[in-house]
């Protein structure tokens, strides 16, 4: 939650973010670290201690509470990928406190316009996809839109940029966090599905708790957002490096249906 004077937010979605409850950050080094962070003009709690930093780095340089909502997301998508990310798609509730009014931004993932009761069929036997193809393939992407809501909420609401807001969340992606128990345990319950692409098991490859996790692919999406806008997560170029380890009879044509 991030509260300040004239703006308050609750943003909560599907592979977006949601508010969490604090909780303690354990393994940030093999030490403890305390995951409180402190500042002044605002106040903010999240599932993590890097994101919650995020936001008050935010709100320290002037940001409101928007801002600092943005920036608190992008970094939970590189430490708390299980929680939310850029690949899917959410809801944004603000409050504006001076007008006492409500906006919400509706930007839930859409499944692609021509996908059908057949989509999930596999022509050559009539039967239904195994679990894996409806759930790990190209077969089951939609097309996302946490990234515009991000954009609309700053264009409308912010007072920064998307370069501004998304540089914490490119140093946490670049330099790294380490690995507590939480993100051990569910990286291993996913760990089959990870092994299907090499991408994912460069990063996600049975992590140990203390080791440092860096996500270089990750930040340099960030950077491209930030110099480019929400326009360019969906651009050919960078969709096409999505699409590449989901190669099958199906993902080019989600593909050319999300664009």
């Amino acid at each position: 939650m991030i509260i300040r004077k004239f703006i308050s937010f609750v943003l909560s979605g599907v592979l977006l973010v949601s508010l969490f409850k604090p909780s303690p950050v354990h393994a940030q080094s093999e030490a403890h670290v305390d995951a409180h962070v402190t500042g002044t003009g605002g106040a903010v709690a999240s599932e993590d201690f890097h994101a919650s930093k995020a936001g008050m780095t935010i709100l320290d340089q002037g940001g409101n509470a928007i801002d600092a909502a943005i920036a608190v997301a992008a970094a939970q998508g590189v430490t708390r990928p299980y929680s939310g990310g850029i690949g899917g798609g959410g809801m944004m509730l603000i409050y504006l406190a001076e007008e006492d009014r409500h906006i919400t931004i509706d930007a839930r993932s859409v499944t692609p316009a021509s996908f059908n009761d057949e989509s999930y069929i596999d022509p050559t036997t009539g039967s239904i996809y195994p679990a894996a193809m409806r759930t790990s393939s190209g077969t089951s992407v939609s097309v996302p839109g946490t990234i515009k809501n991000w954009e609309v909420a700053l264009e409308h609401y912010g007072t920064m940029s998307f370069e501004d807001v998304l540089q914490p969340a490119i140093q946490v992606a670049e330099n790294g966090f380490i690995a507590d128990h939480n993100f051990v345990r569910e990286t291993n319950q996913h760990q089959d599905r990870f092994n299907l692409f090499s991408s994912t098991v460069a990063i996600y490859d049975q992590p140990r708790v203390g080791e440092r996790i860096k996500n270089p692919d990750l930040a340099h999406t960030y950077r491209l957002i930030a110099n480019e806008g929400a326009d360019v997560f969906m651009k050919e170029k960078l969709l096409k490096q999505w699409f590449k380890p989901l190669m099958n009879h199906r993902s080019l044509q989600i593909l050319i249906f999300a664009q």
